[in-house]
């Protein structure tokens, strides 16, 4: 009799535990913290990363997996960097922020896939991948030395299925996070998109070839030819998708987005029509990039996409760093908090650290409650 009731004590306290851990997780302060965060190579280094991270009470990590054309991680589908060669880093920040209850997103840069000279070895056999201009010209021409690569491309669109559905299946990553899901930007007013495929695919549904088109002069083709290469974008956007979410694990679907896109819609050679992919369900946040230098350019970045995010929450991308005109973190969280409750993501990690003692100031100020994602 003693055993028995020992017994369902001991059962007793389990459950009043259980309880406790369910009432602390609905009471615990929910808001979305995140930082945008470039690997090293130094396990020292990561660990400490992670350590600064978790005493400042951030609880999600989107960590750089595929760059300048080239993995974090040993792959089958691209190159992994050199400088990483030898090591997992994509298991190693898994390993190390799990253990500090922090997300891990897989941060994409989807389109763009060489810097300079360094870039995907498959640009090196396929040139013809890269996007172009009305007058054939690249995309480095305008936009800091980026070569981006055309998504009407059947191939480009399933090497980047293949590298989506890598990262899920091998590595267990909290979300899958697409940045450079556009088109390039700073080009002539025609902008990009006229890669051979897709005016080829164009003309076959349209009847009207996309070089003669002028946004002034034939306004209704030059929108039909807008709407395509957003439609371009959109369907790699729900491809990708998809293939995170193949099998039952959740793995969350976001992308980093210019906000102000529809202000000078189809004179806007980007073509990011994220009201659409938030519309159809294909992402499970948006991360609005609201970097302007003013409180009240922030301010109206952030209503902006949440006007065109819909029911999609948005968890508005702030920048800062030494020797810029932006106001400092802990002024711009404090000022988006009033705007977006739900949360927010700082850019960048290494930008954090040109503050002296800021993770100190972030876990004594702003974040001095820790707080659980959404």
């Amino acid at each position: 009799m003693a055993g028995m009731k020992k017994y369902l004590s001991i059962i007793l306290l389990l459950i009043f535990i259980g309880i406790l851990g369910v009432v602390h997780s609905f009471s615990a302060t929910r808001e979305f913290r995140g930082v945008w965060v470039r690997p090293v190579a130094d396990e020292k280094e990561i660990i400490q990363t992670l350590d600064n991270i978790q005493k400042a009470h951030i609880n999600v990590i989107f960590l750089e997996t595929f760059y300048n054309g080239f993995t974090i991680y040993p792959g089958k589908v691209f190159e992994q960097r050199k400088e990483f060669q030898g090591k997992d880093l994509l298991k190693i920040y898994l390993t190390e922020a799990h253990k500090r209850n922090i997300e891990v997103h897989a941060w994409v840069h989807t389109l763009f896939w060489r810097y300079d000279t360094l870039g995907a070895a498959v640009l090196n056999t396929h040139p013809e991948w890269l996007d172009k201009n009305s007058v054939g010209t690249g995309s480095r021409e305008f936009e800091n030395h980026y070569d981006f690569v055309n998504p009407s491309v059947p191939q480009v669109r399933e090497i980047l299925r293949n590298l989506v559905g890598e990262i899920v299946k091998n590595y267990p990553v909290d979300g899958i996070h697409l940045d450079y899901v556009r088109y390039a930007a700073n080009g002539d007013e025609k902008g990009f998109g006229y890669h051979p495929e897709a005016m080829m695919k164009f003309k076959k549904q349209y009847k009207i070839d996309p070089k003669v088109i002028d946004s002034y002069k034939t306004p209704t083709a030059w929108e039909l030819w807008s709407q395509f290469r957003e439609t371009q974008i959109t369907e790699l956007v729900k491809e990708l998708s998809d293939k995170a979410r193949y099998n039952s694990r959740k793995v969350k679907v976001s992308a980093a987005v210019f906000p102000d896109y529809y202000e000078n819609r189809f004179r806007n050679s980007k073509m990011q029509d994220y009201s659409t992919w938030c519309k159809n369900g294909y992402l499970d946040f948006l991360t609005p990039m609201c970097y302007a230098y003013a409180t009240t350019g922030i301010v109206k970045e952030i209503n902006v996409a949440r006007s065109f995010a819909g029911n999609v929450p948005i968890y508005p991308g702030i920048a800062a760093r030494q020797g810029t005109p932006h106001p400092d973190f802990p002024t711009q969280i404090e000022l988006v908090r009033k705007e977006n409750p739900a949360g927010h993501s700082l850019f960048a990690y290494n930008w954090l650290t040109t503050y002296p003692g800021i993770f100190d100031t972030l876990a004594e100020g702003p974040y001095k409650e820790p707080a659980v994602t959404w």
